[in-house]
């Protein structure tokens, strides 16, 4: 496995890198190694003891090899923490209650609360369905009653001083328009494009 890191290491020695800097104890052997999987651009890994979640960023991304970069890292997991923290406080439990990040060179990775095993979709019945949905709805409209107390919009960037704020100083609505007018551009490339969809449908959809 490719880690983002200038040091080469095992799967077994990256995590126990990870581990010792949190002040956790060292997996003995890759047998006790617990993964859940992989996303574009993380490793992720069951901390069992501690039902902690450690996330390695990988060396290669979509095929690409990825340059470390610690104002970007510091943005995106940056960005996560505020958004975990905003989104327990309109709901509690909404997302992990930890949430850590360290960056390095040689050692880079994200460690949050276990939230447990995925629960798919498929299956569930039509009430059960209804009451998921109403629950993301409440959760959301209370999302949006909160100040994140953080300058500008967008995509969040660092600040010399290192603190977040959003990569857009524009006010919000204008902002709103410019991605408006943005999206019916992509619209009407969609529309004009040979692949095959109900475009009448599509259409009315849209005016809608």
């Amino acid at each position: 496995m490719k880690f983002l890191t200038k040091q080469p290491a095992t799967e077994l020695e990256q995590i126990n890198r990870a581990l010792e800097n949190e002040g956790l104890h060292p997996l003995s052997s890759e047998n006790e190694i617990q993964r859940l999987g992989e996303g574009s651009w993380h490793f992720a890994y069951l901390v069992e003891g501690e039902q902690l979640v450690l996330r390695i960023p990988k060396k290669v991304a979509y095929d690409e090899e990825v340059a470390f970069n610690r104002e970007q890292l510091t943005a995106e997991y940056g960005s996560t923490k505020a958004f975990y923290q905003a989104a327990n406080k309109a709901k509690k439990g909404m997302c992990p209650e930890h949430f850590h990040y360290f960056i390095d060179e040689d050692l880079t990775y994200t460690l949050e609360t276990y939230m447990g095993k995925t629960i798919g979709l498929e299956g569930q019945s039509e009430e059960q369905s209804n009451q998921f949905g109403r629950h993301i709805g409440e959760f959301f409209r209370a999302l949006e009653e909160i100040d994140p107390n953080i300058e500008g919009i967008g995509y969040l960037e660092v600040k010399e001083n290192g603190e977040l704020k959003g990569g857009l100083d524009m006010d919000l609505s204008a902002c709103i328009i410019e991605e408006r007018g943005e999206y019916e551009e992509e619209f009407q490339v969609l529309l004009s494009s040979d692949q095959p969809f109900n475009r009448e449908k599509v259409s009315a959809r849209e005016r809608n």
